[in-house]
């Protein structure tokens, strides 16, 4: 059954983000070529599960999930992330914040773009 995105959420550890308006994840997974010269098809090996993704807020410097992955950001260190699909589905993991994104449009709210990269164990939603 489809879901509607408005019952979604973000928590960074046990802070809810105030005001995000989109996250998006994308589980994968490392692989390395392992094709000989003449096997005439690709061969690969899976290695590792991993994911990426970004979270989209309007910008309030007083948020403390915000400025938790502002501070990550900065001292390069994890950030325990729960994106939530519903008020009890989510995915779990810890991931680095590797870039932000802020936007400033005349005509609208100030927004930050947190893009993040997963390490570690992840969890699905059950």
């Amino acid at each position: 059954m489809a879901k509607a995105g408005k019952e979604a959420k973000v928590k960074v550890g046990s802070d809810d983000m105030g005001g995000s308006s989109t996250w998006g994840f994308t589980p994968g997974t490392t692989s390395i070529d392992i094709t000989a010269h003449q096997d005439g098809y690709e061969q690969i090996l899976m290695l590792f599960k991993n994911g990426a993704g970004s979270i989209t807020a309007f910008y309030d410097d007083a948020d403390a999930a915000q400025q938790a992955m502002i501070t990550a950001w900065s001292i390069l260190m994890t950030v325990t992330l729960k994106l939530y699909l519903d008020d009890t589905k989510f995915w779990s993991f810890d991931a680095y914040v590797e870039n932000m994104a802020f936007a400033a449009p005349v005509s609208g709210a100030v927004t930050v773009t947190f893009n993040f990269r997963s390490s570690g164990v992840i969890t699905k939603p059950v």
